[in-house]
């Protein structure tokens, strides 16, 4: 299990090269995602939270302080006692599930991948690259199980690693006790770990949170899986609900790539489309399907879609291709250009495009493609890093680890924070509450709601009762302006 090895690992690093360069752990929405996914992204600001590349603190770092626990279970950093022991709500106790159990500790496993094994024999102050996620976000859990405990709370804290590997996850489900009876369990990273998690959870009635797969193909009837990553269709519905309710129906065009998958993409926003408006008989958006292939786009003729007297809104559905956005923001670019009468420029068309999460780390398209378009995409969260709340955690992190938090460390404070919070309030059983209580904390929002069985249309079946998931809805749409992404309004 490795769990005394993990702590080892992490005392023995600096900081500095602990927490240097940690991969931004962007949404590919792939049905199998790997852990190698981790490095394939761009470099997430370290000291804003933000997208753009930033320099190292500068001074000696402090190492890392932790504390090798002996035996099982881990427990958290406090040894007060006295957490909920009843409705603390106000609410009636009827709308409690019934079977629900309010206790002085509670059980919290963390599954992350630390992949200590790969670590062994690595140089001196080295770090595998992959364990870099779970590190940190290990570190801004720790922040929040303090702060839980501050505020009363008992939480007996087990932390595991699954090796990133689903062998390791079938093991540590057959023979670990303490997570055998977790009250809550957090992690794990890959999809098929997370389903291991989630059969178990399911069969033993064990709330399991998902911190990063956004697949909604994980579980089916499972009332106990709850997934903080957003689908791919929670992004199409944000994106064309904030469109929609901007513009007219006849403003929208659907870029869409010649390809089976990107197909399918358009039918989703088109049956989207016809829930939004309550009604299958609305006129369909109008749509572009442009090839794939061809790069240079041109063949493509995008002319007839734009109007002179109000603004053509373009969708565009594509999170796999840069080459492919890059290339269309060109085309968009010179398609927008003013006309030149008598050599006298023309005001440029109005123009606004949406696009998918990946967009704000792209390296190949020109940013001021972004902002003269008026470019907008969705993402599963916005840090202002002006909040108060926000300063103080990235101080305290600083603080206990002498290095800046990442993505992962605002996430992995966020979600223990919410969750923790879920169970000390409402007990082992918290499900009911999640749709009643939405939360906007530093670096992640909460709005889960229940996931229902659809049909191949996508509409919700009847036949089905229930839930099959929860999923957190909550996703942010942020418009490129002053050359960064800030909220849209």
């Amino acid at each position: 299990m490795r769990i005394i090895g993990i702590f080892l690992l992490i005392a023995s690093l600096s900081a500095c090269d602990l927490f240097r360069q940690a991969q931004r752990n962007e949404r590919v929405y792939d049905d199998e995602e790997e852990i190698g996914e981790l490095t394939g992204q761009k470099v997430y600001n370290e000291e804003t939270g933000r997208y753009e590349v930033i320099q190292e603190p500068v001074g000696k770092m402090d190492t890392v302080q932790w504390t090798v626990v002996e035996g099982n279970p881990i427990v958290s950093e406090t040894e007060k006692t006295g957490g909920a022991t009843g409705n603390t709500t106000g609410v009636a106790t009827g709308e409690d599930d019934p079977n629900t159990e309010y206790k002085d500790r509670y059980r919290l496993t963390l599954a992350l991948p630390f992949v200590t094994s790969r670590n062994q024999g690595l140089q001196e102050n080295g770090v595998y690259e992959n364990s870099k996620w779970a590190l940190q976000f290990y570190a801004g859990a720790k922040i929040a199980l303090r702060e839980l405990a501050d505020d009363g709370m008992t939480l007996d804290v087990r932390v595991v690693d699954t090796e990133a590997s689903a062998q390791e996850m079938r093991n540590l489900i057959a023979t670990d006790f303490d997570l055998q009876n977790s009250d809550l369990i957090i992690g794990p990273y890959r999809r098929e770990n997370a389903q291991l998690l989630a059969d178990f959870g399911k069969a033993n009635r064990k709330i399991v949170v998902s911190p990063y797969t956004a697949s909604s193909n994980v579980t089916r009837a499972n009332p106990y899986y709850l997934q903080v990553n957003p689908s791919l269709t929670s992004h199409l519905d944000a994106l064309l609900e904030h469109a929609k309710a901007r513009y007219d129906d006849a403003q929208i065009v659907l870029i869409i790539p010649d390809t089976d998958e990107n197909r399918s993409l358009g039918r989703y926003l088109q049956l989207a489309n016809q829930r939004i408006e309550g009604r299958s008989d609305v006129e369909m958006l109008r749509e572009v399907f442009v090839d794939a292939q061809d790069l240079s786009m041109e063949r493509l003729n995008l002319q007839p879609y734009f109007d002179e007297t109000r603004e053509t809104i373009f969708i565009v559905p594509v999170y796999r291709s840069e080459n492919f956005v890059a290339s269309l923001m060109r085309k968009l670019k010179v398609a927008a250009a003013p006309k030149v009468v008598n050599g006298v420029p023309g005001p440029p068309k109005p123009v606004v495009v949406y696009g998918m999460p990946q967009w704000r780390d792209y390296s190949r398209v020109d940013i001021n493609d972004y902002e003269n378009l008026n470019v907008h995409i969705s993402a599963t969260d916005y840090m202002d890093r002006s909040n108060p709340a926000t300063l103080e955690f990235r101080e305290a992190f600083y603080r206990e680890t002498g290095a800046l938090p990442t993505a992962p460390a605002y996430q992995g404070y966020d979600i223990v924070t919410y969750f923790g919070k879920m169970l000390r309030e409402h007990g082992t059983q918290f499900q009911p509450w999640l749709e009643r209580e939405p939360a906007d904390l530093l670096h992640t929002r909460f709005n889960i709601q229940r996931a229902l069985a659809t049909d191949p249309n996508g509409n919700a079946e009847t036949t089905e009762p229930g839930v099959e998931y929860w999923e957190n809805k909550a996703v942010f749409i942020l418009k490129f302006e002053n050359y960064e992404f800030v909220p849209a309004r």
